[in-house]
């Protein structure tokens, strides 16, 4: 569906840095690869496929790389444009100052690290005949896993009228829950509520950021032509293969992984461009980004290996996440610590997609 030239999208990925294993940034931000795509191109392809024709991405320290991969003109059939936040306006703010630069009336703002799933035609029609200045969209399935009498989760989904940057001062750091939402209804304006079925994934961190993947690896494995899922436009065969070699439940490579004799590598398990799996080696529910080095017998279950990592020959790595050098540590936290230990076999490590995601694996 095509819209009106009075809609247009905000994306908000500003709110963490460009994350790409460097000393003192986080580890997942707009360009982490998620399923072999950036994390941020699933937001722009949805906004895109809901007709949405002009955005603009809201960043800060990560503008430059961002803007590098996505250009001006990408294959969403979005107009991007870029504001770049030299001091923090904070969402509200961002979405005032990008708002104004876009022109437009509608806007639809969505979190940088958000993977939409819902119908944006049943969003936009619902905040139109509410008349409301902000329409928040609030996750279904988050709300019922909650339980009980708990609040509603926003889905990181919101529409703004154009109206409602009257309410959000042009200096100073401006939220949309603590600011914005109080000041609207101080002033008597609609502020609606719009439930999304089915769930967004939004990642937080690298326990959300691994599951995503898991999810994400499924949907691309089992993508036919013609298929509700999304087209993963990478590979599920490795470019070169040695003998012997056992891939087992839904793998994604990007181009150019070698995978040497008689290694394993179970799914779900998404390995970036440019890696090498040595002889032996076993990799399980993991993400490696681009350029890794698995050495010949080691053993990599649940981790997460940033770009260039090199993994040891015989290495045991459980439940981890390794940043390549100079770092050449292991990210503390949710995970465990790296773990070198001689034991041949891998511990077994719980855990899976949340209920609410395993639901929806055939989306």
């Amino acid at each position: 569906m095509s819209w009106d030239q009075s809609v247009r999208g905000i994306v908000l990925a500003g709110s963490y840095p460009a994350g790409q294993g460097r000393a003192g940034a986080s580890l997942i931000g707009p360009l982490s690869p998620v399923a072999q795509k950036p994390l941020i191109s699933y937001v722009l392809r949805w906004l895109s496929d809901g007709g949405v024709r002009q955005a603009a991405v809201c960043l800060n320290e990560a503008t430059r790389h961002v803007r590098g991969l996505l250009g001006d003109n990408t294959s969403f059939a979005l107009d991007l444009e870029y504001c770049h936040d030299d001091t923090p306006r904070g969402p509200a703010g961002c979405v005032r100052d990008a708002g104004l630069a876009l022109g437009g009336r509608t806007f639809v703002v969505a979190e940088g690290a958000l993977i939409p799933t819902g119908s944006l035609e049943d969003l936009l029609n619902s905040h139109k005949r509410s008349g409301a200045l902000l329409t928040i969209a609030l996750d279904q399935d988050r709300r019922q896993l909650m339980g009980g009498d708990r609040p509603a989760s926003p889905a990181g989904l919101y529409v703004f009228d154009r109206r409602a940057f009257e309410f959000i001062p042009e200096q100073g750091f401006q939220d949309i829950k603590e600011a914005l939402i109080p000041r609207l209804y101080e002033a008597g304006e609609v502020v609606q509520m719009h439930v999304v079925p089915g769930v967004s994934v939004r990642i937080r961190d690298e326990e959300s950021y691994l599951l995503a993947n898991e999810w994400l690896v499924q949907r691309a494995a089992a993508w036919r032509p013609g298929s509700a899922a999304l087209d993963p436009g990478v590979h599920t065969q490795p470019s070169r293969c040695g003998a012997d070699v056992r891939i087992i439940g839904p793998v994604v490579f990007g181009p150019g992984v070698r995978v040497m004799a008689r290694a394993t590598i179970v799914g779900p398990t998404s390995i970036g461009a440019g890696t090498t799996i040595g002889s032996g080696a076993l990799i399980s529910r993991s993400v490696l980004w681009n350029g890794c080095d698995v050495g010949a017998e080691a053993v990599v279950d649940r981790g997460l290996l940033a770009e260039g990592t090199v993994v040891e020959p015989g290495a045991r790595i459980f439940n981890a996440v390794r940043i390549s050098p100079p770092q050449g540590r292991t990210r503390p936290g949710w995970l465990r610590r790296f773990v070198r230990q001689p034991a041949a076999v891998p511990r077994r490590v719980s855990g899976g997609l949340p209920a609410a995601i395993a639901a929806r694996r055939d989306i």
